[in-house]
């Protein structure tokens, strides 16, 4: 057996799609599809990290010692290791509570304190959005649980100030934003596909449309603030993903041009 067959049958054992193996690995999509047709090689440093994914020793990848039989799908010693409760799954689900249990407690805090209802009920939003990530993902969690927990500044920082983009909580705002791109364009792979840099500029151009859009909303809290709201979450949704997508369009390019 070829070591593109065995990266294959370790790949579907685990239940891993060519795409989500390229971002672990931090490759493209048709790297992977390359090395289980035998149309290249993976690096060592690959070679060992697809071993640490599948857990296997490297012998037994390369095919120089017999390896242990995997189990088929239906197996129960698969289930149980589906249904295993990991870290993360584990924080997920202690997010979720605390978030319920916030839900209801807010009423008598909310009428003892008025003044945070601007504060509190976008805190739970943000905690239980945090748990239904862990709960849900597998990759990268700690990156949309950090978009998440920004989400509830775009509504507070109006209440908090007048002018959000000077102040100081808009200031540490856009730093946070600025961090994680940065962590988005070191952590996430390439993109599997051709980028150009006109296709960089009109991601870059949507982006500050968002902003300026983000912008705009902010007068229309006094009168509209339902649609203030609406229109804010859109935008900042938009802009997370536009912002994603600008970092590995310029990590592509940047890949492409050191090859």
């Amino acid at each position: 057996m070829k070591i593109g067959e065995r990266i294959y049958e370790q790949r579907t054992a685990k239940g891993l799609s060519q795409e989500q193996l390229a971002e672990l690995l931090e490759v493209s999509r048709q790297s992977v599809s390359k090395w289980e047709t035998d149309g290249a090689v993976p690096e060592l440093d690959k070679l060992l990290r697809m071993c640490d994914i599948f857990e296997i020793t490297l012998d037994q990848l390369t095919g120089r010692e017999g390896r242990s039989p995997v189990p088929a799908p239906d197996t129960p010693q698969k289930a149980a290791s589906i249904t295993a409760l990991t870290p993360v799954k584990v924080l997920g689900i202690v997010l979720i509570g605390v978030a319920l249990l916030g839900g209801v407690l807010a009423p008598p805090l909310l009428v003892m304190y008025p003044g945070n209802r601007y504060v509190l009920r976008p805190l739970l939003l943000a905690i239980l959005a945090c748990g239904v990530i862990c709960l849900c993902l597998k990759q990268h969690v700690g990156y949309w649980c950090t978009w998440s927990a920004l989400f509830p500044l775009c509504f507070l920082t109006p209440h908090i100030a007048a002018l959000p983009v000077l102040s100081v909580i808009g200031g540490l705002q856009l730093l946070c934003f600025a961090a994680v791109v940065l962590w988005a364009a070191k952590r996430f792979p390439p993109l599997p596909v051709r980028v150009t840099g006109k296709w960089v500029a009109l991601l870059i151009s949507l982006c500050l449309l968002c902003l300026s859009g983000w912008a705009a909303a902010l007068f229309l809290v006094p009168y509209f603030v339902l649609y203030y709201l609406l229109l804010n979450g859109l935008l900042y949704a938009a802009l997370v993903v536009l912002l994603t997508y600008v970092a590995r369009c310029i990590k592509t390019l940047r890949t492409g041009a050191d090859a």
